[in-house]
């Protein structure tokens, strides 16, 4: 149509505001179709313009929401995620280990079709995000995937480990021997990355204290690669570690502690105090160390194995 439309929700309808601002008649459900690889475009407020392949269905709640859901065919889903996960610059065999990981993730879901965009599971920024060298690399590998004793792994990265990866089984408080795969994997792989160095922030006692409580936590146990096990509350409440910082990251943000490799010290006026090092949950491939290991000319594969122990790529 090349010129924008204005979607609002109201009373659980989906009203179109036409070029003329007039409100047109209210639907359930609207559908938008892209035609041949002429992408569809969305700009939610404040955020910035996205682009999608395949289909738009877009539909309103009653609490005046818009809920937007991208079909989109595998092949290009694959290609978005990794442009997004995967920064301009990535050596193309880290892209190929990231197309694996991902694949993998998808293969895992099986039918369901609920997948976010966030990295709650894998980043996907749609279209947009699209180059012709992660396109190349999805294609090298496609149909691809990592397995254990023949079966799909379950799929854990992130950012930067910041000197190691941890054991999922003992990191996440599985049961023993659970996930053999993700074993300690020392990584200095990653000192390039902005966040191996620490990260400090302050967050107020008057801040901190409604979430968890008067006075700077205690960490009672650390795992081999430096990670909290075990946090303990100024009221005497035990934490894990990942709980721990997921709850901080939920009720501060992200960037309070970007890695969970954190310290946590007493500031001025009772001030909490938090220094971390790396970026996520510290499991499974650091991407920031697949692209060194990239560089220094290990394919793919290598780079899989390096980070997932005992695992094939079939």
């Amino acid at each position: 149509m090349n010129r924008p439309l204005r979607l609002e929700s109201e009373d659980g309808k989906l009203y179109i505001r036409n070029s003329k601002k007039e409100r047109v008649q209210g639907t359930s459900l609207l559908h938008l179709r892209e035609i041949g690889r002429h992408t569809l475009a969305v700009v939610v407020p404040p955020a910035s313009q996205r682009r999608y392949h395949g289909d738009l269905f877009i539909g309103a709640e009653r609490q005046g929401a818009l809920t937007i859901v991208n079909s989109v065919t595998p092949n290009d889903y694959i290609k978005d995620v990794v442009a997004s996960e995967m920064p301009p610059g990535t050596p193309g065999e880290a892209l190929k280990a990231q197309a694996v990981l991902s694949q993998t993730l998808l293969l895992r879901t099986g039918s369901r079709n609920d997948l976010g965009d966030s990295t709650e599971q894998q980043s996907y920024l749609g279209a947009a995000a699209e180059r012709p060298e992660v396109n190349s690399a999805v294609r090298s590998v496609w149909g691809k995937h990592l397995y254990y004793q023949g079966l799909p792994v379950i799929v854990y990265y992130h950012s930067t480990c910041a000197g190691g990866t941890s054991e999922a089984a003992q990191y996440f408080g599985l049961k023993s021997g659970s996930l053999p795969y993700f074993k300690h994997v020392a990584c200095s792989k990653c000192s390039a990355s902005p966040f191996w160095h620490p990260t400090r922030n302050e967050i107020p006692l008057s801040v901190f204290a409604p979430a968890f409580g008067e006075g700077v936590p205690t960490i009672l146990k650390r795992d081999e690669a430096g990670r909290a096990l075990s946090v303990k509350l100024a009221n005497g409440k035990a934490l894990s570690g990942y709980d721990f910082w997921m709850r901080l990251g939920q009720s501060f943000g992200w960037d309070k502690a970007p890695g969970t490799r954190y310290q946590l010290t007493s500031g001025r006026d009772g001030a909490v105090v938090i220094e971390s090092t790396g970026a996520g949950h510290g499991v499974g491939l650091c991407q920031w160390g697949a692209s060194q290991l990239a560089r220094e000319g290990k394919d793919f594969r290598a780079i899989l194995n390096y980070y997932y122990s005992n695992c094939e790529v079939l």
